[in-house]
C-alpha cells in the first residue's frame, strides 16, 4: 500500500484520544526507514523520477531495512520494548504491525514481497499490487468516507443539541 494510506489508516484505527500524530508517524515508519535514505540520496544526486524505480537501482540495504521493518516478529520486539517505556503511546504503536498486516496481501513477488516472519523465515504471499488503479480508488474512498463519518460524529457530538421552543 501506499504511504499515505498506511498514514491515514494508522490514524484511524489506533489514532483516538490525542493519539494521532503517533499512530499515524508509526503506520508510516516500516516505509519511511527503508525508503527514505535512498529517495533522499536520489534527490540530491539529481536521478530522482517519479514512478517505481526500477528494482535494480535500490541497493541491498534497503532489502534488508524493509525485511526488518516489516517483520511481525520486529513489530512485536518494539512493541514491547514501547509498552515498557511508554504505556501511553504503546496503543498508537500498534498502526505499525497494522502496516504489516495490510501489506502482506498487497504485495507482489514481483516488487518488495512482505515477508512478515522475517527472520525465522523468508515466506511471503504473493499477493495484488496496491498501486492498480481499481485498488487505490476503493482504497481512498473508504480513507474519504471513514475520515468524513469520524469527522461529522466528532462535530455533532461538541455542538450542542437545540431544542424547538
Amino acid at each position: 500500500m501506499d504511504i499515505f494510506s498506511h498514514m491515514f489508516w494508522g490514524g484511524l484505527a489506533f489514532g483516538w484520544k490525542r493519539r494521532f500524530l503517533y499512530a499515524m508517524t508509526f503506520g508510516v515508519l516500516p516505509d519511511f526507514i527503508p525508503f527514505s535514505p535512498f529517495f533522499f540520496y536520489r534527490l540530491f544526486k539529481g536521478t530522482f523520477v517519479f514512478g517505481r524505480p526500477p528494482l535494480e537501482s535500490f541497493p541491498s540495504w534497503v532489502f534488508s531495512l524493509y525485511d526488518i521493518t516489516h517483520s511481525l516478529i520486529f513489530a512485536a520486539i518494539l512493541y514491547t520494548i514501547i509498552r515498557f517505556l511508554s504505556k501511553d503511546i504503546s496503543f498508537s504503536f500498534l498502526a505499525w504491525p497494522l502496516h504489516i498486516v495490510m501489506d502482506i496481501p498487497t504485495h507482489t513477488e514481483a516488487f518488495f514481497p512482505t515477508k512478515f516472519l522475517f527472520p525465522l523465515s523468508t515466506f511471503y504471499i504473493n499477493g495484488f499490487d496496491w498501486a492498480h488503479p481499481l485498488f487505490l480508488l476503493t482504497d481512498y474512498l473508504l480513507l474519504f468516507l471513514l475520515f468524513g463519518m469520524f469527522f461529522f460524529f466528532r462535530y455533532k457530538k461538541s455542538k450542542p443539541i437545540k431544542s424547538g421552543s
